[in-house]
């Protein structure tokens, strides 16, 4: 992937009112903005690969197991969902939205001074699993996404801080 597309996938996030993005949504921008068709596919590939960056986040069907359903009902019943505003596909997160780029990213996902790094991924990684099985609460989801948000608030006050004090 190209570092000016993943600049910009940053900064979409960045500029969300939510922490947290459907990557269907991701992908439209990214397409839309590149002129030439990308690859969903590919996109989603790469986002996972680069978890230094990004996390995505699988959601639950309210479907349920739908394998065996013949694939023309099921890519059916997906469209009806996302037209009533309910994304099944992956939502996407970045670890750190302080930073400006991805060649900024450290290699772990916080570089607060310990101890407090290590409870600040522990409280992340907990938020991320309730946002996995919330199965697609709204309510419980806008809570999670604010509660990313001041994690984050919290590292970047934190960051701060432990500049001023160098």
């Amino acid at each position: 992937m190209e570092p000016c597309i993943e600049d910009r996938l940053i900064q979409l996030l960045r500029d969300s009112t939510s922490p947290v993005l459907s990557l269907r949504d991701l992908h439209g921008a990214i397409a839309a903005e590149a002129g030439a068709p990308t690859s969903y596919a590919l996109l989603e590939e790469w986002l996972r690969r680069r978890r230094d960056v990004f996390v995505v986040l699988e959601t639950t069907s309210p479907l349920g197991d739908t394998n065996a359903w013949p694939p023309g009902t099921r890519s059916e019943y997906e469209r009806e969902l996302i037209a009533a505003g309910f994304d099944t596909g992956p939502h996407v997160s970045l670890v750190d939205p302080e930073r400006d780029t991805a060649d900024e990213w450290p290699q772990t996902p916080f570089a607060c001074p310990d101890p407090v790094s290590a409870p600040l991924r522990q409280l992340r990684d907990s938020l991320l699993r309730i946002w996995q099985t919330s199965d697609g609460n709204a309510s419980l989801r806008g809570s999670v996404a604010a509660a990313l948000a001041g994690c984050h608030d919290l590292t970047a006050a934190l960051r701060e801080g432990d500049n001023a004090g160098s």
